[in-house]
């Protein structure tokens, strides 16, 4: 057999692809985990401990849309089975748990002992 027939036959897809693939994904996952961290430190600081406007309510209702989108985003790539790096999914689901925390405590109907409970259970207070 000649080097080109060997070479017709060698499957031409990356055999490594998953592992790129997780990689990357990983990364993305711990960079969108780090600005969900800066958004919830200025919502410590900006949203939940004072009186705040209108607009810097609306402000936070976007941003805290679009984080959870983000995160059902790749939630749905690291939840499957075949997903290689668990300790990113973790950390993916437990990031989905604080902004869903927080979109309680600022647009649900959450009382004040309930909103102080959670900011103590989450921020050592």
């Amino acid at each position: 057999m000649s080097a080109t027939e060997t070479e017709d036959r060698t499957c031409p897809v990356d055999m490594d692809l998953a592992g790129s693939m997780t990689e990357v994904l990983a990364g993305q996952v711990r960079k969108w985990s780090q600005e969900c961290q800066r958004f919830l430190e200025w919502q410590r600081h900006h949203v939940l401990v004072a009186e705040s406007t209108n607009e810097l309510r609306s402000r936070h209702e976007a941003v805290l849309r679009r984080l959870l989108a983000l995160g059902r985003m790749l939630n749905a790539a690291t939840s499957d089975p075949e997903f290689m790096d668990r300790r990113a999914a973790e950390l993916l689901k437990s990031r989905v748990a604080q902004l869903q925390e927080s979109w309680e405590v600022s647009h649900g109907t959450m009382t004040a002992a309930e909103a102080g409970d959670m900011l103590a259970a989450h921020f050592k207070l």
